[in-house]
């Protein structure tokens, strides 16, 4: 499905676009520098050839950073917004380990600092300048350790210091289809170690890629010289169509700005940061909090209503468990009766082995002789003494007739024996 190793032929080759392939022989140092240094394709910022790009006075809006990642060439295949709003999306890449993962981009919305400006409302000077936040992004449906990313899956500050802050995130001058392609060619070129796969998503997705592995290797093989790095769509890889569909939380919308706060002034905001009692009681206030705790009451409630059901069952679930080891038992010594005479019907029905045979005819040999013997004791005692007769030849007839038997048996096993 990917080609993640760099094609064959000169160093002057145009590399893939895709961030696994961006390595170039003559740039083997470029991993070590810091992300903002790097040039990564796929960015919507105009190309500059007198400054970095940190030299950009302004910060990107919220609306250019979404852009510059939505519209990465590289990146826009592999994405897909996962929220009701325009908020979080998940991208969908390759390591060269071979192992799939999801990187959930959270991009909250715009805070706006306090500086001076007339309101015409109040009177008083209040100045607002929009001021971009710092992103947000978390590996999902896996558990996993690297430098990079804390317990949590989260892409921490110390492996990538423009997350420290919404100030160095804003004078850093990069967007975020840059910072997305730095982190996801991190993830690529140094895979994290998997230590768990939670999400069935992903599961299915690594699944696929390991069935057509030997496929993928095999067309690489034989067509080297075509570009099969291009990352496939979201929904092929996700399984969009898959009989289990992705689970949908239903959240309420969170407002881009709240109304209760636009009749209050600095003070009254300054206030309300530092009053933590006041704090609580306008959030209790409002909508979107509101509708989110009665949605938290409702799922807790379905909760303990499960787990009654449950503790119901568990006496239940005790016997039934009971009643399964006492039949397990039951077999286990009904299979060690039936095993002791298994072994003692292939021991009966064994062929005959040389052994058996002497020991048998030796047998025959003896009886046949003993019943020959009796038969004659028999007809001497009736001559000498008389009797009935057929008494006589009904006693003597029956010996004798065991007599030719052990003999007729004898004579065929010497034959069996000859051949």
């Amino acid at each position: 499905m990917f080609s993640w190793s760099k094609k064959s032929g000169s160093s002057s080759q145009q590399s893939s676009s895709y961030p696994a392939n961006r390595l170039s022989t003559n740039n083997a140092s470029s991993s070590s520098q810091s992300p903002v240094a790097q040039t990564i394709q796929g960015s919507i910022r105009p190309p500059s050839s007198s400054s970095s790009s940190s030299s950009h006075q302004a910060p990107w809006t919220r609306d250019q950073h979404l852009q510059s990642y939505l519209t990465d060439p590289t990146l826009k295949p592999s994405t897909r917004k996962v929220s009701k709003d325009d908020s979080t999306y998940d991208t969908v890449f390759q390591t060269t380990a071979g192992d799939a993962l999801i990187l959930r981009v959270y991009v909250p919305p715009t805070s706006s600092s306090s500086n001076v400006y007339n309101n015409a409302t109040t009177g008083r000077s209040v100045q607002q300048q929009q001021q971009q936040r710092c992103p947000v992004m978390t590996l999902v449906g896996v558990s996993a350790r690297h430098a990079w990313i804390d317990s949590r899956m989260k892409v921490k500050a110390d492996g990538f210091p423009l997350l420290t802050s919404d100030d160095v995130w804003n004078s850093s001058g990069m967007t975020l289809g840059e910072a997305v392609n730095a982190v996801v060619r991190e993830f690529q070129l140094r895979p994290p170690h998997i230590l768990q796969i939670t999400d069935e998503g992903l599961q299915k997705i690594q699944q696929s890629l390991t069935t057509t592995q030997s496929t993928t290797t095999t067309t690489t093989t034989t067509n080297h010289h075509q570009d099969t790095s291009s990352p496939p769509d979201y929904d092929s890889l996700v399984g969009m169509n898959s009989s289990t569909p992705l689970p949908d939380v239903s959240l309420p919308d969170i407002p881009h700005f709240f109304t209760e706060l636009d009749s209050m002034d600095r003070d009254e905001l300054e206030s309300l940061l530092t009053d933590e009692l006041e704090f609580i009681v306008l959030r209790n206030k409002l909508p979107v909090y509101q509708q989110m705790d009665q949605q938290a009451s409702t799922i807790l409630q379905d909760n303990v209503t499960l787990a009654h059901q449950n503790m119901e069952k568990q006496q239940q679930l005790h016997d039934l468990h009971n009643q399964v080891q006492e039949y397990h038992q039951i077999l286990q010594t009904k299979v060690q009766q039936f095993q002791i005479l298994e072994q003692q019907q292939l021991t009966k029905c064994a062929p005959p082995t040389q052994d058996n045979y002497a020991l048998v005819i030796k047998q025959l040999q003896k009886g046949r002789k003993t019943s020959l013997d009796e038969t004659e004791e028999m007809a001497s005692e009736w001559i000498d003494d008389g009797g009935d007769m057929d008494a006589f030849l009904k006693q003597f007839l029956t010996k004798r007739t065991i007599h030719h038997s052990r003999a007729a048996k004898l004579e065929r096993l010497q034959q069996q024996q000859q051949h």
